[in-house]
């Protein structure tokens, strides 16, 4: 009976230690290491080594800590689980006995509670709280965004709604809407905030968001400064009008300048002339990323007129485009005349006027 009695004690005890439990809501497994400390929520639980080994949970109120509850390592070590219950503070934490790995020792919790302590998470900016930008300036954020809980994570990363800004995250090189943080790490991420040229002077609180079962956020303020800055593009080309053959080529030069207040980017030209016509382009200056203000270049192209192309007038569309401007398209009037043999007759009509002189000088020096 009293064999009975001890089993019975001992499978009761294990019913009440599983109910605990499962009267809140999450729960997960924690290892805390020999002289280290893992933080859940406002909760801390540290294994210490000196001067004595015990096993500490405490709990952060109003920026002080309080020790809820201390064992030795002479009261856990033998004595197999070992139920911890705080009521009040919604924790309930099971000592499950040790372990050891290539890190050292450890103690093994199962830590249950009614709050989400598990996903704790923290982004921080490594910038001024106050930033100062104008219109057209691009502003590097550093963020670090650290998953101090115990379960990996994947957060969708945003920003609130903004006027005239853009921003954009990325992580080593990639632009990234969401990013998976293993537990116990931190990611090195940038938010690159764009003001756009139209944006108004203004001052707004830029929100970074990490959304997750457990959301994290960032605030900087953010002041837009100056005047609208105006974009103006010039372009020449050096003739207007060409008159060429079937069969012969043309130089045309576009040059480009940037008369605005703002720099115009991926400024690129497209030469639309009549079909089986050749352009190519002769290479001389490479075109630029990005048109600084009061800077220029040209574009140089040779134009093959066909063979077998009727005489008359075509024209030559050249359309300049950019991802900030709109620019108008300019045309070129090419004429093409007709090759014909007057030329021939004139040298021949010329011949025979020689020869005739040189008769009648040969007759009156005879005379």
């Amino acid at each position: 009976m009293r064999v009975l009695e001890k089993t019975a004690l001992i499978v009761l005890s294990a019913v009440l230690l599983s109910s605990m439990a499962l009267a809140y809501s999450n729960t997960d497994d924690l290892k805390v290491y020999k002289g280290e400390k893992a933080d859940l929520g406002n909760y801390s639980f540290s294994y210490i080594d000196v001067p004595d080994r015990r096993l500490e949970i405490s709990e952060e109120r109003q920026d002080s800590r309080f020790i809820l509850e201390q064992a030795t390592f002479d009261e856990l070590y033998g004595q197999g689980e070992r139920m911890f219950d705080f009521p009040t503070e919604n924790l309930w934490v099971r000592f499950n006995g040790l372990g050891w790995s290539d890190r050292g020792s450890y103690m093994n919790l199962t830590v249950s509670s009614d709050e989400d302590i598990f996903s704790d998470a923290k982004l921080t900016a490594d910038v001024p709280r106050r930033v100062i930008a104008a219109r057209g300036d691009e502003i590097s954020v550093p963020l670090t965004l650290e998953n101090s809980g115990t379960q990996n994570k994947t957060y969708n990363l945003s920003v609130n709604d903004l006027e005239g800004i853009l921003v954009t995250y990325n992580y080593q090189g990639f632009n990234v809407s969401s990013i998976e943080v293993p537990a116990g790490e931190k990611f090195d991420i940038t938010a690159t905030i764009e003001v756009l040229e139209s944006a108004k002077a203004q001052r707004t609180g830029i929100v970074f968001r990490g959304e997750s079962s457990r959301n994290v956020t960032e605030e900087i303020n953010l002041e837009v400064r100056g005047a609208e800055k105006t974009r103006q593009l010039d372009f020449e080309i050096s003739e207007n009008y060409i008159t060429t053959w079937p069969g012969k080529q043309a130089s045309l030069n576009v040059e480009f300048r940037n008369r605005g207040q703002a720099p115009i980017t991926n400024l690129e030209t497209d030469i639309q002339a009549p079909e089986n016509w050749e352009v190519e382009s002769r290479g001389l200056e490479r075109p630029k990323d990005v048109l600084a203000q009061y800077d220029r270049y040209s574009d140089y192209y040779t134009v093959k007129v066909p063979g077998n192309v009727e005489a008359g007038d075509y024209y030559i569309t050249v359309d300049p485009s950019s991802d900030n401007l709109d620019i108008e398209a300019k045309e070129i009037r090419v004429h093409v005349r007709t090759k014909s043999g007057l030329s021939y007759i004139g040298v021949g009509l010329i011949f025979v006027s020689l020869l005739g002189m040189g008769g009648t000088y040969w007759k009156l020096g005879r005379r």
